[in-house]
């Protein structure tokens, strides 16, 4: 569940921790639960450590994707996340993308062999 804040303003709640990681990952995304743990001055030397802080802040990642704060995708055991916002950058430079490819894109095969066939029949006439 999603608290909403009271001033109306849409914006899902977010406590202090959760803040905290949505910070490191909005400036060193793509990122991992056990990567926010070392941003954080996390000790995560043993692998014990390491199992316990990756869990931790597994959790809190992913209730900033229930919130719909970032996206995320699984590689192997690892949780990896980035922005909402990079996703809007990503979207917008296909869009460009693809005007650009569309405005260079040359003459496609198939019209450029009938036309061919139209110069070579019109010299034989």
């Amino acid at each position: 569940m999603v608290r909403i804040i009271a001033s109306g303003c849409g914006m899902p709640e977010i406590r202090n921790k959760e803040q905290a990681v949505l910070e490191i990952v909005r400036s060193r995304w793509p990122i991992s639960a056990l990567e926010v743990a070392e941003n954080l001055s996390e000790k995560v030397s043993s692998r014990k450590e390491k199992k316990r802080h990756s869990t931790n802040y597994a959790y809190y990642l992913k209730k900033l994707i229930a919130k719909r704060l970032v996206l995320s995708k699984r590689v192997g055991n690892a949780l990896i996340v980035w922005p909402i916002e990079v996703e809007a950058y990503r979207t917008i430079n296909e869009i460009l993308r693809e005007s650009n490819a569309r405005r260079q894109l040359p003459e496609p095969q198939a019209q450029r062999r009938a036309s061919e066939k139209e110069l070579a029949f019109a010299r034989k006439v």
